[in-house]
């Protein structure tokens, strides 16, 4: 009924055919020009740059937690030595940091193949296939008479997927960057200060943590060893305090830790996925009328 309509109203048939022209050169325009890879490719270097920051904290707070566990507290009651590890407290946090640290380089890995997929889509004889494929569709627009009904229709498919290859890159990029600055970026960014200020909190008390741990003593008298203890205990109820207090900032950056998971999935994975599966189910969509040639 459609098709009947188009024929015996030319004038609709004419607006369509120019309003179809118009389209297609504007994805030629924007595919040669690469005003839709620019952008897609500095949202990439950012969040890119985002996700190896976050990375790099990840793995100095892990580095800094892997010294306090580390730490001993020696101590030599009447003679009978003693030691004491309480930095090992913290080794479920750590665990915590370490998977999240893969995470985050997993996300960076993600970014940097949708840019590298980026560049490949606006190499110059891409451009060229894509130009081909315009002229296609456009001898379609004009001359949809022209060849036999399956060629026409194969000629056209082959087309219509060389345009979604070339575009779909950057679209998806645009579109997860147009999600990421109104959601998830602000919050990127502050939970990684949070991280990078718990990271050197935690650098110091383990600095400290290290400095006041008392090796295990050598060659020392009785007498000494006596002398010696209860400044030990000082020291090492001293160390389980800075410890503790180690725990406590770290315990607070877990939930950082989480919102940036759940960002950075959402960000580099989930979006992605679901966009890409968007834009095939709109390319299968418009093959629909094509079958029906």
């Amino acid at each position: 009924m459609t098709r009947d309509a188009s024929a015996s109203d030319p004038a609709w048939s004419f607006s369509t055919r120019v309003l179809s022209s118009v389209v297609l050169l504007a994805v030629l325009a924007l595919s040669v020009s690469g005003a839709l890879d620019r952008p897609a490719g500095r949202y990439a270097e950012a969040a890119l740059a985002r996700a190896m920051l976050t990375y790099g904290v990840a793995r100095s707070l892990n580095g800094v937690i892997s010294v306090v566990q580390e730490t001993e507290v020696a101590l030599q009651p009447a003679g009978v030595g003693v030691t004491l590890a309480p930095g090992q407290l913290l080794d479920p946090v750590n665990d915590l940091i370490e998977r999240f640290s893969w995470v985050m380089l997993a996300s960076g890995v993600a970014l940097g193949i949708e840019s590298a997929l980026l560049r490949m889509a606006a190499w110059w004889p891409f451009d060229l296939v894509v130009a081909f494929a315009i002229a296609v569709l456009l001898l379609g627009v004009w001359q949809p008479r022209l060849g036999g009904p399956r060629a026409r229709a194969a000629t056209q498919r082959i087309a219509l997927t060389l345009l979604f290859t070339r575009l779909v890159v950057p679209a998806l990029l645009l579109v997860t960057s147009g999600i990421s600055g109104l959601f998830l970026e602000a919050e990127q960014e502050q939970a990684t200060q949070v991280l990078m200020d718990t990271a050197d909190e935690v650098a110091v008390l383990a600095q400290e943590v290290e400095e006041q741990a008392t090796p295990v003593p050598r060659d020392e008298s009785l007498l000494e060893r006596l002398g010696n203890y209860v400044g030990e205990r000082f020291e090492s109820l001293d160390v389980g305090q800075r410890i503790e207090r180690a725990r406590a900032l770290l315990g607070g950056a877990a939930s950082q830790v989480v919102t940036l998971t759940a960002s950075f999935l959402l960000e580099t994975v989930l979006i992605p996925v679901l966009l890409l599966w968007l834009a095939w189910r709109a390319l299968c969509w418009s093959f629909m009328p094509l079958r029906r040639q």
